[in-house]
């Protein structure tokens, strides 16, 4: 039985570990599945191998090949290996390696369906880079080389179950892309393509329900993050302070190109390209909004306002960011300075500025207006007024309500209905 282990396999151990010189194989036992290990061989060779007693008796078996055309992801091989296990805890044989039948000819595999929607779909889509990032972090390494016919339900809740406890948005939002990856595959490719008729998850359930956020910052929260964006500065603190003032998306903001800025006649054009609504939207710039533009760096290698690569490539990162702001906050309140903040998200930010213009009394469509919200049904085929003036008098009047929050007059001020 191989030697017990406090390491973890993982993906890159399995490709990465050595062949020995002197001898036929060496063994690497998995401390997350007593008796599993990776098996490599003199000759370059891998495989997963169970060493588990049946009826007292110590017995070892091949799981899965660790490469070539035949190899399973670590983590399959894993979910083979304890399945293995309970059968034999049970008295009953191990089951014996089968090498997996190869799918028919011309049969496409998942990491085939997936380059290709990255290519053609991802392209035309307003996340698509966030969408992309996620195909090749979480599902391409586990399921690039499986084909169509043999993906299997218990394969995405590996994947989300993972991610669900510490991270539910991002299960939900895996789920999400795996369905849509799936779904238009079935639209694009004939059956005989795909080896599969009705994808796989066609009837599984998200991994955890969506609750809709309904958080906006209080007037106390905004001047403290205020207060830790100004600690923290260019890029991520200006880019924050700019989502509150313009009531834009993250990505709309984050990737800002210098061409797109017209700071003499106030206002940013979001391309429809960039924009998720697919609509060319014209921001107009608040005084606030324009000097923080007017003071960022400008760089000759890119034309991205925020950057961290010379203006080649927009930020990115943005938990780091969020971890930077906390990182303030908690100094500002601990040395008594500042009201505590609650647990936001960066698109509270949007959410914050939209009820704080309706607060000011803002008409509803002027707001939904500056959101890039365009009515639907009748009013949004016949109404094609653009709202430019009154956008610009909502974001300049939003931006003197942040000021006053943000910069409060001295304590023996006072408005002048107050003083009467």
């Amino acid at each position: 039985m191989p030697r017990k282990s406090a390491t973890v396999l993982t993906a890159k151990m399995v490709e990465t570990a050595k062949p020995p010189r002197d001898r036929a194989f060496d063994e690497y036992p998995d401390a997350a599945l007593p008796g599993f290990c990776l098996r490599v061989y003199r000759t370059g060779g891998r495989s997963y191998i169970l060493s588990t007693r049946v009826a007292g008796k110590l017995k070892r078996r091949k799981i899965a090949d660790a490469t070539g055309s035949d190899a399973i992801p670590l983590a399959e091989a894993r979910r083979r290996a304890a399945d293995a296990k309970d059968t034999a805890k049970a008295g009953k044989p191990l089951p014996r390696f089968e090498a997996p039948t190869p799918p028919p000819q011309g049969v496409k595999t998942f990491g085939e369906i997936a380059e290709d929607y990255i290519a053609r779909e991802c392209a035309r889509l307003a996340r698509g880079n966030d969408v992309a990032g996620t195909i090749r972090r979480e599902l391409l390494p586990t399921w690039r080389r499986i084909p169509l016919p043999e993906l299997r339900k218990r394969h995405a809740r590996e994947l989300t179950d993972a991610l669900a406890k510490d991270r539910p948005a991002a299960a939900h939002k895996l789920h999400e892309i795996y369905c849509r990856v799936l779904n238009w595959a079935l639209g694009h490719y004939d059956d005989d393509e795909l080896g599969i008729e009705v994808s796989p998850f066609a009837n599984l359930k998200p991994p955890v329900s969506k609750t809709a956020r309904a958080h906006a910052l209080k007037p106390a929260e905004i001047a403290t993050l205020w207060r830790a964006w100004t600690a923290i500065g260019y890029p991520f603190g200006d880019v924050q302070k700019l989502l509150l003032l313009t009531a834009q998306r993250r990505g709309e903001v984050a990737e800002m190109e210098w061409g797109e800025i017209d700071l003499a006649a106030r206002i940013w054009t979001i391309p429809a390209q960039r924009s998720k609504s697919r609509r060319e939207h014209i921001v107009p710039l608040s005084n606030a909004a324009a000097d923080i533009l007017a003071g960022l760096p400008r760089f000759g290698g890119g034309p991205f306002a925020f950057t961290t690569t010379g203006g080649q490539r927009p930020v990115s990162g943005f938990s780091k960011a969020k971890s930077a702001t906390a990182t303030e906050v908690e100094k500002l309140v601990k040395a008594g300075d500042a009201e505590p903040v609650a647990d936001w998200r960066i698109h509270d930010l949007r959410r914050t500025a939209r009820t704080g213009m309706a607060e000011l009394g803002i008409p509803e469509i002027v707001c939904e207006r500056v959101l890039n919200h365009a009515p639907r049904g009748l009013p949004g085929i016949y109404n094609r007024h653009e709202y430019q003036a009154e956008k610009a008098d909502a974001l300049d009047r939003w931006a003197q309500r942040v000021n006053e929050i943000v910069t409060p007059p001295p304590a023996n001020v006072l408005k002048m209905r107050e003083a009467v």
